[in-house]
């Protein structure tokens, strides 16, 4: 056994810059799509108007009316639970993907999973969900 005499070994070192670039690209990338799309399940789940207005696209309105809509959203689903599962992520091009979903609607003893998929849009570096596009049936009232 070669003593080091607290040296750190280079292979460490190397690793540990490697580390750090990917994390670098990942944030400079905007993330991944999924990444994005649990970002705004999560907000969806957790009704954080914020975030679902940062996390996802509604074309043609302001952020105030975003916000709007979304409230109105999350006030008639107020009572609505889901649960999901990402089972993979499609990407058809560079700035479009889709995320393969199976969701739980209304979550309860005789909720059955069902496959979603929730489409995805790159802008301006950033992954955001595309919520026009979205299925009706996934979440009750999505803003149109």
């Amino acid at each position: 056994m070669r003593k080091t005499s607290g040296r750190i070994h280079w292979m460490f070192a190397v690793g540990a810059v490697g580390i750090v670039l990917v994390a670098v690209i990942l944030l400079s990338t905007g993330g991944t799509p999924t990444s994005a799309g649990i970002r705004f399940l999560n907000a969806l789940g957790a009704g954080d108007v914020n975030a679902l207005v940062d996390a996802g696209k509604i074309a043609e309105k302001s952020a105030e009316e975003e916000k709007e809509a979304w409230d109105f959203t999350l006030d008639v689903a107020q009572h609505y639970r889901f649960k999901y599962v990402v089972l993979g992520e499609l990407n058809p091009s560079p700035d479009r993907a889709t995320l393969r979903l199976q969701v739980w609607r209304n979550h309860g003893p005789a909720s059955y999973e069902e496959p979603f998929d929730l489409p995805m849009v790159k802008e301006e570096g950033k992954w955001l969900v595309d919520v026009k596009a979205m299925s009706r049936e996934m979440f009750p009232a999505l803003p149109r």
